[in-house]
C-alpha cells in the first residue's frame, strides 16, 4: 500500500494501489476504455423496473463496513482504494435503478476517482480490520430489491483492481470528469444528477 498526500491538503491522505497512471488516461487509453470498459463494466440485472422511491440515505461507515462483509463473503478483493471505488459503484447502482442516494456523504472528484471523505479518513484510521465488527443495521434493513443490487454491483466490479476501476471512472464525460473538469480541479462535489444518468446509460442495462 502506497500512501500519497495531496497538494494543499495536509491531513487529506489516499492510499493508492497502484501508481503509474495519469490523472486522466491519454486519447489511446481513453478510447480503450471506452469501447472496452463499457462492455465489461456494464452488466444486466434481474429484471425490475428502475423506480424512484423515498428513501432516507444511510451512514457511509455503515455502507462501507457492509461492503467489507459482503466482499470478504464473497471472496472479492479489498484494499482501501478499491472500496472507495466499489462504494462508488453502489451508489451509482442504486441511484440509477432506483433514484435515490444510497449513502448520505456525497462523493467527491480527488485525482484518483470518486471518494467518500468521511469514509475514507475512518478506514484510513482503522484500517479494514477495524470496520469488520462494526453493526450495520440500517443497511440490513434495506428491501431485499436494494441488497440485491449491492451485491450484483460488488460481484461485477469487484472482479477489477483498484487502478482499473480508477481509470473507469476517469473516461471523458464521467460524473468524475465532468466535476473535476477532466481532472484539472479537483474536490468538487461530484453531481447526482450526472451520476444517475451515467450509471443508466452505460452500467446498468
Amino acid at each position: 500500500m502506497i500512501w500519497t498526500k495531496f497538494e494543499n491538503r495536509e491531513s487529506a491522505l489516499c492510499p493508492v494501489a497502484e501508481i503509474g497512471y495519469d490523472k486522466v488516461p491519454s486519447c489511446s487509453v481513453q478510447r480503450n476504455l471506452q469501447g472496452v470498459f463499457r462492455n465489461v463494466f456494464c452488466f444486466r440485472m434481474e429484471e425490475e423496473k428502475m423506480t424512484e422511491t423515498k428513501f432516507a440515505p444511510i451512514n457511509s461507515l455503515q455502507v462501507l463496513a457492509y461492503i467489507i462483509r459482503r466482499c470478504e463473503e464473497m471472496g472479492i478483493f479489498i484494499n482501501i482504494t478499491k472500496l472507495q471505488k466499489l462504494m462508488y459503484c453502489c451508489y451509482g447502482t442504486i441511484l440509477g435503478k432506483f433514484g435515490v442516494r444510497l449513502i448520505d456523504e456525497p462523493p467527491s472528484a480527488w485525482q484518483y476517482g470518486p471518494v467518500f471523505p468521511e469514509a475514507l479518513r475512518s478506514i484510513q484510521f482503522f484500517q479494514i480490520a477495524g470496520f469488520r465488527q462494526k453493526p450495520t443495521p440500517d443497511v440490513d434493513d434495506l428491501p431485499e430489491s436494494f441488497r440485491r443490487v449491492i451485491d450484483e454491483t460488488l460481484a461485477n466490479f469487484g472482479k477489477f483492481t483498484a487502478k482499473q476501476l480508477s481509470e473507469w471512472t476517469h473516461i471523458k464525460g464521467s460524473p468524475w470528469y465532468k466535476a473535476s473538469d477532466g481532472g484539472a480541479s479537483l474536490y468538487h462535489t461530484l453531481s447526482d444528477e450526472d451520476i444517475k444518468n451515467y450509471f443508466r446509460a452505460n452500467v446498468l442495462l
